[in-house]
Formats: C-alpha cells, structure tokens, sequence
C-alpha cells in the first residue's frame, strides 16, 4: 500500500491532557472544537497513560466523537521504558514490545502517523567518542525500527523519526536511520521549533546549558537546511517558535521562525499528510483561541 497525501495536509492539535482533571477532558475539547479545531494529535503523555492503564482511551475516543473531533496522528512515548535506541541489548525486546502496544491504541483510536524520537539519554554521558556513539545509537534504532515496521504495515501506521536538536536526532541522522529502509510505513516527522534551534550564525553562549554542554559537549555543529534534506521523507510536522537558542514551545509569531515561507514549502512536501500545533498552551499562558486562530491562519496561507 502507498501513502498519497491530501489535497491538503489536516491540521490537528496538541493539547496537555495529561495536566487536567480527566473530568475537565471534554470542556477542553468543546473549546478546541467551538474554536476552530476538528482534528487532535494523541500526545506521548496521554499516550503512555492509555499504555499504563491510568486514562481509558475508549472513554477518550467517545469524548472526541461528541465534540465532533478526530484522532488523525499520535506521538510515540519515550524515554524509560519506550526507548527505540538504547545502548544495550538487555531491555530491547521490552520496550520494543511497549511500542506495539502503544502502536495498536494509536491506530485503534484512527492515527495514521505515529513519531518516534531518536533519544540522547543513553549515550549523553558515556564518555566515548561522540561519532561512535552516534552510529551506535543509529544501528541501535534501525534494529528497533526493523521490529516495528511489520506492525506498521500490519495496522497502516507510518513511523515517523523526528528531527531533535542533538548528536543523535539531527536531520542527517534521521535519514541515516530511515534510508535503511524502502517502505512506505516509516517517514519523519519534521520539527519546526527543533530545527530553528539548529541553524547556524547564532551566539552559542546563549544556548540553553542541555542544549551547549550535556547533548554537543560544547561543540555544537549547526544544520542549515533541514527541511530541504527531509523533504522527501515527511510526512506530518510539529509546529512551534522559539528564539532559536531553547525548545520554548510557543506560539508562531513569538519567535524567529519565518513562517510565511515555511507552511507553503512544508504543504509541498510530496508525502505530508498533516500539520500538527505543537505548542504548550499551560506554558505560555496562551488561550485556546488565540492557538486555533493562529494556525488557521498559516493552514489558509496552504
């Protein structure tokens, strides 16, 4: 099976369900929904407490049909537990196994994109040469990677590999891992606000000490051009600003992210099939309006 993109990519929303009371779920979809929204991006918070039991995804999913609203993409949970690189071989079949899981409530629940991150913590600090844990960490992901894509095609699922803002998740390493494979199941997920952390010609003393030390061991190596080398292999977005220095989340506008030239390039992506907000409402103090008013701005701009 082939993957043709829209007409137009949908647009779906991040929202932090995770930080409510699960009764005050359905308010907030109400608001998103009288506002604008129709689609929802099932977030690695939300998705890991379906995972664990702790929210019910059936209960949710009748929720979202009330309002009128429609799961169309899903980030994948990570870190401990659901990690796609680790470093050794010991906890693979695990967190491998948790994945699928995660998959099947993703796709159950209608996603057809699911994005996966290539993680830093497992190699951040081992004190080894910086290249070698790289291809460490780019054959540890392509093992894990090659488990997972007969499920993806099994429940018509594309992985996603997003590009971050360490050694280990910039552009080049996400086609590294990707280019392993011929299958239109797996693709990436392009992170606005990651990649304008990455550009070059930026004071470095002013980036965030995670960013400066803990991931580039105070050599940062700049990507220009990012979007342009993952052209090919998109198909869904994250989309926030920031200063170009931390991963701030916030509203396009509120940044250096020049986004009249991006959403018209991003739509022309051969395989997009959605564009996703990705902006952290709590944080910013922003109201549900003014995000849905802003980002059926950029959709129109398509």
């Amino acid at each position: 099976m082939t993957h043709e993109p829209e007409a137009k990519p949908e647009l779906s929303y991040f929202f932090y369900w995770h930080k409510l009371p699960v009764d005050s779920h359905e308010a907030f979809m109400w608001e998103l929904a009288e506002n604008g929204a129709g689609c929802l991006t099932l977030t690695w918070q939300l998705l890991k407490q379906f995972h664990q039991g702790v929210v019910s995804e059936k209960d949710f999913s009748k929720k979202t049909a009330r309002c009128g609203l429609k799961i169309i993409n899903a980030h994948a949970p990570y870190g401990n537990g659901y990690c796609i690189n680790p470093s050794g071989e010991t906890c693979r079949p695990e967190q491998i196994a948790a994945q699928q899981e995660c998959m099947r409530i993703a796709a159950d629940l209608g996603a057809r994109t699911y994005a996966l991150h290539l993680e830093s913590s497992p190699y951040a600090e081992n004190p080894q040469d910086l290249e070698q844990l790289v291809r460490l960490s780019n054959d540890s992901a392509a093992k894990s990677l090659e488990a997972l894509l007969p499920l993806a095609e099994k429940l018509d699922l594309i992985l996603a590999v997003e590009n971050c803002f360490s050694p280990y998740n910039t552009a080049d390493q996400v086609i590294d891992c990707i280019s392993r494979f011929d299958s239109p199941w797996l693709g990436c997920c392009y992170d606005a606000g990651h990649a304008n952390l990455m550009t070059s010609g930026k004071d470095v003393s002013r980036y965030s000490p995670y960013v400066r030390y803990y991931f580039w061991r105070d050599k940062i190596v700049p990507e220009d051009h990012t979007l342009e080398k993952l052209n090919p292999y998109i198909v869904t977005c994250h989309l926030h600003d920031n200063d170009g220095f931390s991963d701030q989340h916030d509203l396009p506008g509120c940044g250096t992210i020049v986004w009249e030239s991006l959403i018209p390039r991003l739509a022309a992506c051969p395989r997009i099939l959605s564009l996703q907000s990705e902006v952290e409402l709590f944080a910013h103090r922003i109201p549900v309006c003014r995000v849905c008013k802003t980002f059926n701005e950029l959709k129109n701009r398509i």
